[in-house]
């Protein structure tokens, strides 16, 4: 309730989607006091490499937190019936206390701990597809991230994705 008392009083909410957008006048706030902000990505730093064959296995990548609110639990059994030799399933960040129990319920995926963005960015070129499973996200900078560095995502509608487009002949995303 404070928290919607203190919406109504401010002159202008500056959210990161269109998605978070959507969520607020939901809630009742109005459209003309909700604006879009939206955040880029380093493309000196997140792009595809110059070829790319796609070999056996398949690798997918998750990265950011690993938690429910990010919907990993669903990529891991989504994955756990797929052999080693059709689909390597890497997970990289940090594991939330809560998240630690199910994580440690699979044995199929490779942890890698958080990174710094500039070894990120070379780990993420490792791999062929970003699955995004997340069941609410504001933005979701890692699903631009992954795309600038040119893997195919999958994801969900439970975050910014709907306002972010991958044309090589666009200078902005939206």
């Amino acid at each position: 309730e404070r928290e919607l008392e203190e919406y109504s009083l401010a002159d202008r909410i500056w959210v990161l989607s269109d998605f978070a957008k959507k969520t607020f006048i939901e809630q009742g706030i109005s459209e003309s006091k909700v604006d879009v902000l939206p955040l880029g990505v380093d493309l000196t730093r997140f792009r595809p490499l110059e070829s790319m064959t796609v070999p056996s296995p398949l690798r997918v990548i998750y990265f950011g937190i690993l938690s429910f609110r990010k919907g990993v639990q669903y990529l891991l059994e989504a994955t756990k019936d797929f052999s080693p030799k059709q689909l390597e399933l890497n997970l990289v960040g940090s594991v939330e206390p809560e998240f630690k129990s199910t994580l440690a319920k699979y044995s199929h995926y490779n942890y890698i701990p958080p990174l710094p963005q500039v070894e990120l960015a070379k780990e993420i070129r490792k791999h062929h597809v970003f699955v995004f499973p997340t069941l609410e996200d504001g933005f979701g900078q890692t699903l631009i991230q992954a795309m600038a560095s040119g893997l195919i995502p999958i994801t969900t509608d439970h975050c910014g994705a709907a306002d972010f487009t991958y044309l090589k002949d666009r200078k902005s995303t939206r």
